[in-house]
């Protein structure tokens, strides 16, 4: 038997952060490019708590007066999971040596029993508004490089198609200041997207636990209507593929699970309304 589990947790009820005070970082920490894979793997970043920890990554929001804010954007089941009032998202810095070392920072999820996030109605995506600090840094994402509707049909283009996940699984670190690890990988649905599949996907790679928030990225080539870099975020996984067995005995039961190889993910058409309506209840 086949089934689908949340990697940072074994619900996957629908959740929505919302609004929550936090002192936030507000610099890019070193400069590359949005476009480049460098970009988003300093973008991506991870989310701890003694109950739930996972992957997450950050969005540059541009408001159309001026300014912009930085949102978390992360698996809804990740937060739902966690214990107690807040997480721990480990962003990095950079010493004037050019050395990297992690530099955490609390990030509120309740206030006592009430619950800081809000349900998404179609999705298990969660996404969080944060303030800004301008002494601290932070590489995020454009808006530009979430998929919407349109791109989506443009960028992707075929099952097979080459991807790239950005995850920590197990928890491991691809250096010890606290960076994902980049995984390979190819979108293994067909039809990609359909009404059936609720907007989700699969993605072949060996994913594991702590892989949910991990954001899915393709490589398109510059050219016109990409004017937003070579990188588009296409998805996001939220959880996993495994068979189960049930093994009976007259004096033991024995359940063994095997993973198949197989990530869930949700398509990035949902992560704009998710933050949305996140800034929107914060304003």
């Amino acid at each position: 038997m086949s089934f689908c589990r949340p990697i940072a947790a074994i619900s996957s009820a629908i959740a929505l952060i919302g609004q929550a005070d936090l002192v936030m970082a507000g610099k890019p920490d070193v400069g590359h490019e949005p476009g480049t894979l460098e970009h988003a793997i300093e973008s991506t970043y991870k989310i701890k708590n003694e109950r739930s920890t996972a992957t997450c990554f950050l969005v540059n929001v541009r408001a159309a007066g001026g300014g912009s804010r930085l949102v978390l954007v992360t698996g809804g089941h990740v937060l739902r999971q966690a214990a107690g009032e807040e997480c721990r998202l480990v962003l990095r810095k950079r010493s004037a040596d050019g050395r990297f070392s992690k530099d955490e920072w609390p990030v509120p999820i309740r206030a006592g029993k009430k619950e800081l996030w809000v349900k998404h109605p179609r999705a298990d995506v969660a996404a969080l508004p944060l303030k800004l600090l301008a002494d601290r840094a932070a590489s995020a994402f454009e808006l530009s490089q979430l998929a919407e509707a349109k791109l989506m049909k443009e960028g992707l283009r075929h099952t097979g198609q080459a991807a790239f996940v950005l995850c920590y699984p197990a928890q491991l670190e691809s250096h010890p200041a606290g960076f994902p690890v980049l995984r390979h990988t190819v979108l293994a649905s067909y039809p990609l997207l359909s009404d059936a599949t609720k907007n989700r996907f699969l993605v072949d790679y060996s994913a594991l636990t702590y892989d949910s928030g991990g954001p899915v990225i393709i490589d398109l080539q510059r050219g016109p209507g990409h004017d937003n870099g070579r990188l588009l975020v296409v998805g996001m996984v939220i959880g996993h593929h495994r068979e189960s067995t049930k093994m009976l005995s007259h004096v033991c039961e024995l359940s063994v699970h095997r993973p198949l190889g197989l990530a869930i993910a949700v398509s990035s058409q949902m992560l704009p309304e998710a933050m949305e309506l996140a800034v929107g209840k914060q304003n």
